[in-house]
């Protein structure tokens, strides 16, 4: 059997892993190894979940050599047409949704406000504790929530439009009308 058949073993292992390693670095910051191994099982659970997510939506591709994965990936993220014909249908399939809008899209502005919340929440806490290195590391975290909210739904809407223009494209390849370069 192949690793792509199992998108909940692939995504546990990532949980592992980057838990693992996100744990190592907070203990080592705190010097606490309950905190460590605690922000680590969390940490985990957030990118296993967030990755086995991104295997799903995913999932029309999982037929695909590595290669031509990259290939669709690469022509829907620039708006334009596969070149190989034969990955055409992948393309459109692939395009079509990326312009779905996420599910839980509200939710998601939801989940970026309240961990904007906690991002303040916590520089606060460290600035009265006085940690230089929590405060840098806090504050980063603010301003990453704060790009994250302004730009996101702009940067959204580019991928969608680009993806629309991908599956346009690519069905004009594949009615025979030849490529198109999209304005």
């Amino acid at each position: 059997m192949r690793w792509e058949a199992h998108p909940a073993r692939q995504a546990l292992a990532y949980g592992l892993l980057s838990g693992a390693v996100y744990g190592a670095l907070q203990g080592l910051g705190d010097r606490s190894i309950g905190k460590a191994v605690l922000s680590g099982l969390v940490f985990g659970a957030l990118m296993s979940a967030a990755h086995y997510a991104g295997l799903r939506a995913n999932a029309h591709l999982s037929g695909l050599r590595p290669q031509e994965r990259r290939t669709v990936w690469a022509a829907v993220r620039r708006g334009q047409a596969v070149a190989d014909p034969s990955l055409a249908a992948a393309a459109i399939r692939h395009a079509r949704s990326v312009q779905r809008p996420p599910g839980g899209q509200r939710l998601g502005r939801v989940l970026a406000w309240g961990l904007l919340g906690a991002s303040v929440l916590a520089l606060g806490l460290t600035v009265s504790a006085g940690s230089t290195p929590g405060v840098i590391a806090a504050g980063f975290s603010c301003l990453v929530w704060v790009v994250i909210l302004v730009l996101g739904p702009r940067l959204e809407r580019r991928i969608q439009e680009r993806a629309r223009a991908a599956e346009l494209a690519t069905a004009r390849l594949v009615e025979g009308r030849g490529p198109s370069v999209p304005s």
